[in-house]
């Protein structure tokens, strides 16, 4: 499922394959985690993170929450969460703390500039 995701990144949306790293590890509240997939941008800071989670899965508050705590340290500005049927993808401004969920999710051409 991870894989048709991530597919559809680099082929439709132009994200490349050197800019993804898998299973992201990283420490939370003293507890070793691994996130499924971190893209940085072309600065080689955290652009995307996400959240693959199978089909049986509802993508619910506790999903949100669970790659929301990943990004207290990570700092993507962008979250996608997908199950394979659906798919959420929202923007972070962590300046004014405002989260827009997106119709699409974005071009890494449009998005792999901001920093």
């Amino acid at each position: 499922m991870r894989q048709n995701i991530l597919s559809f990144l680099e082929k439709e949306r132009g994200f490349p394959v050197s800019a993804m790293v898998l299973e992201k590890s990283l420490r939370l509240y003293h507890l070793g985690k691994r996130a499924d997939t971190l893209i940085y941008n072309s600065f080689r800071e955290p652009l995307l993170l996400l959240e693959c989670k199978a089909p049986d899965v509802r993508i619910s508050d506790d999903v949100f929450r669970q790659i929301s705590a990943y990004n207290i340290q990570l700092k993507a500005k962008f979250l996608i969460v997908t199950n394979g049927l659906e798919s959420y993808c929202c923007r972070i401004d962590f300046e004014t703390e405002k989260i827009t969920f997106l119709e699409d999710i974005p071009y890494y051409k449009d998005i792999s500039l901001l920093a």
